[in-house]
């Protein structure tokens, strides 16, 4: 299958190359008409070259048929004209239909592929480089559908050429993102040199495109660079904005304002999805007092809350922090939960797709183990990227377009870091909750250890 992608895309560039290069002579004898005034000694060579040019293009896209035999058919009538400059403007009239609807055809071949192979996506950029004649928004557009398809085979190819088309083009993702414009300068990011796990020398991986999903920010790169650590096998991204790194350093109670009315409509499958969950917890402790890391919409709280639980919980985002407390008439602490004291422990600690935002991941399940009882119990849900989901999904799972996340795992790079700190996975299970992740309900093994 790859081989005829390969051949078959090899056979189109090379095609679309001949082409152009067609059009620079009929162009050129067109210029050359106007400049020497001899209309009649060029007719034939432009005659030629545009049938020539016509025949090729119908053989590579039939469906454009009429559109290319009518721009001959019209450029040909007006080639009767005996004015040198007239031949001149015909010409250029022929190449602009003519060109829009090569690039057209073209293009639409290159947005029906998934990925290309690391060669001809090689290809591609020397023709948008050197070959097809393009405004710098065209160029841009095509660099651009280029690197989408290249994300996997050469990952920092992909991204050093999305964000070079978006330098070009500041607003290039208006049909996804109408309000945003690459302003790099206006968001500094923090390159993660080495993997923030285990301190491994990660490689490029996989590049996506961040701006194609829904919860994307501007303070955030539009190309996502994701690095595979070859010790522990983990995913991290090169690039996180500054900005959301240096939040939550203080620790502040988040209080409900009874002047306040947060309405929202529930939605009960929800909620009966974090009961089974604490009932699941339930046979592995019967302490009640629970603390949750990350307070998402609020659906974890209200169940606990009704099945009897005591809630402390935490948020890094203060809006988020503040309407949770207003919806369910409960405070929040705001800020980092590394920076959460450690003068309490719970019998139950809950972070539900938390770890992926954690710049250190491994100092966060330290803190969480030093935060729970000895007959606590921690549970954990997290993206797997070797899921069974994202093996299916491949390069369309937007797990890999998530803005907000630093590191990935899979199961067994996971289970490796859960032992090392003194975890014991009492279940693991396939989340229903969101696509791609894992969920663990985990003990501590080593119950007299220091973290």
């Amino acid at each position: 299958m790859q081989q005829q992608q390969e051949s078959l895309w090899n056979e189109r560039i090379t095609t679309v190359t001949q082409i152009y290069e067609l059009c620079q002579t009929i162009l050129e004898a067109g210029n050359h008409a106007a400049v020497s005034g001899s209309a009649s000694s060029m007719n034939e060579i432009l005659r030629d070259g545009v049938a020539s040019a016509t025949k090729t293009a119908i053989r590579c896209w039939p469906d454009q048929n009429q559109i290319l035999e009518q721009a001959q058919k019209t450029f040909l009538k007006k080639l009767r004209t005996r004015e040198p400059g007239k031949i001149k403007i015909c010409t250029e009239e022929w190449f602009v239909t003519y060109g829009n609807c090569v690039f057209t055809a073209f293009s639409q071949q290159l947005r029906e592929e998934i990925q290309l192979t690391e060669e001809l996506s090689r290809r591609l950029f020397t023709l948008i480089d050197e070959v097809l004649p393009l405004d710098p928004a065209g160029k841009s557009r095509m660099m651009l559908e280029t690197a989408l398809r290249c994300g996997a085979s050469e990952p920092r190819l992909a991204f050093d050429r999305m964000l070079a088309a978006f330098s070009q083009t500041p607003d290039l993702a208006q049909n996804l993102a109408p309000d945003y414009r690459y302003q790099p300068d206006l968001h500094p990011q923090t390159e993660l040199t080495c993997c923030p796990i285990c301190g491994g020398a990660g490689t490029p991986f996989f590049t996506a495109y961040s701006c194609r999903i829904q919860t994307f920010e501007p303070m955030f790169l539009p190309a996502k660079l994701w690095m595979k650590c070859p010790d522990c096998g983990n995913l991290y991204t090169r690039y996180f904005p500054s900005e959301f790194l240096q939040m939550g350093k203080t620790m502040v109670q988040v209080l409900p304002k009874p002047e306040v009315i947060v309405l929202r409509a529930p939605q009960q499958e929800k909620l009966h999805t974090w009961g089974e969950i604490l009932n699941q917890i339930r046979h592995y402790t019967q302490g009640t007092d629970l603390l949750e890391i990350g307070v998402g919409e609020g659906y974890l709280i209200a169940a606990a809350q009704e099945m009897g639980y005591s809630v402390t919980a935490v948020e890094l985002l203060a809006d988020c922090a503040q309407e949770t407390a207003n919806l369910l008439n409960c405070p929040v602490l705001c800020g980092d939960f590394l920076h959460l004291s450690e003068d309490q422990t719970y019998s139950v600690i809950t972070m539900g797709d938390v770890l992926e935002h954690l710049q250190d991941p491994t100092e966060g399940l330290k803190k969480a183990w030093r935060l729970l009882r000895e007959d606590g119990v921690l549970w954990l849900s997290t993206p797997n990227y070797e899921s069974g989901y994202a093996k299916m999904a491949k390069v369309s799972d937007v797990m890999w377009c998530e803005p907000f996340h630093i590191t990935y795992f899979s199961r067994a790079g996971l289970t490796a870091l859960l032992e090392k700190i003194g975890f014991h996975i009492e279940r693991y299970t396939i989340s229903n909750r969101y696509i791609d992740s894992m969920e663990l309900i985990l003990t501590k093994k080593n119950k007299d250890r220091t973290v």
